[in-house]
């Protein structure tokens, strides 16, 4: 059976292919404190474990690193090289939240919610911006997420 060691925490869906193959064996735990770490033929890591030469020393089995993220800048790919060791990154496992995420900074500048937010908790001294009549309550915020929730059940959809 095919031994994989997921040193950092891995969302259970990205693992799902894993758990559910009858020929991997899937062990949660950190390279640094597994005790067989000469049992394991795969390493998955995110950004939170080094893969120095010294790991690669005590794994003699590993035949492939997997980096889920982008870039591989915590990962001895030299190292991994002399040994005939493949390293793989995901890239774009992210790309979609990241999206998200700057578009929801462009639209918080754009609406100025940090000065709408400093209005509300009263540090500029000013009333309240006029789309924000109850501050203390804050009623706008549940009901625009659940606005949100019911035009997009399944999110908004790809970005165009």
């Amino acid at each position: 059976m095919f031994r994989v060691l997921v040193s950092d925490k891995i969302a259970k869906e990205g693992l799902a292919p894993l758990l559910e193959s009858g020929q991997v064996e899937v062990v949660e735990q950190n390279v640094n404190d597994a005790p067989d770490l000469d049992t394991y033929d795969a390493l998955l890591v995110r950004s939170a474990t080094k893969v120095t030469e010294d790991v690669m020393d005590r794994m003699p089995k590993l035949k492939i690193i997997g980096r889920a993220g982008v870039g591989v800048d915590n990962i001895d790919v030299a190292a991994a090289t002399r040994r005939g060791i493949i390293v793989v990154n995901a890239p774009d496992g992210n790309t979609i939240a990241t999206a998200e995420h700057t578009f929801a900074l462009m639209l918080a500048m754009v609406r100025k919610l940090c000065l709408a937010n400093a209005s509300c908790a009263g540090a500029s001294g000013t009333a309240p911006l006029s789309w924000a009549t109850n501050c203390t309550a804050r009623p706008w915020a549940s009901s625009v997420s659940a606005a949100s929730a019911r035009k997009w059940p399944r999110g908004p959809g790809p970005l165009r």
